[in-house]
């Protein structure tokens, strides 16, 4: 439900325009419990994931995933080690992508 006035965010204390209902700044709810504020609850939230981070996102728990499977199951044989080890590094490259992407906002 979008403010019809200017607010104040309670978690971050940004200015926000009428006609939103999000904070532009943190990404917490306009309207939130006094339970929210108190405990914090609000201000952890962040703005949620555009397409390409939820795309990096899902290639970083893939990598992860594969790699680690990779490592286990054959434990470690040469060819299978080192893809497992591509794997990882392609995590660690794909959270550096998702890191620049989250600084450019």
């Amino acid at each position: 439900m979008a403010i019809g006035y200017n607010w104040t965010c309670t978690a971050c204390g940004a200015a926000n325009a009428a006609g939103t209902d999000t904070c532009r700044q943190c990404g917490s709810n306009a309207i939130t419990s006094v339970f929210e504020i108190e405990t914090g609850a609000n201000a952890r939230r962040g703005p949620p994931l555009s397409a390409a981070e939820r795309f990096l996102a899902t290639l970083l728990g893939t990598a992860a995933f594969s790699g680690a499977a990779l490592l286990w199951i054959f434990n470690p044989p040469d060819t299978a080690w080192w893809v497992g080890v591509a794997l990882f590094a392609a995590t660690f490259i794909l959270l550096g992508a998702v890191k620049l992407l989250r600084g450019r906002k």
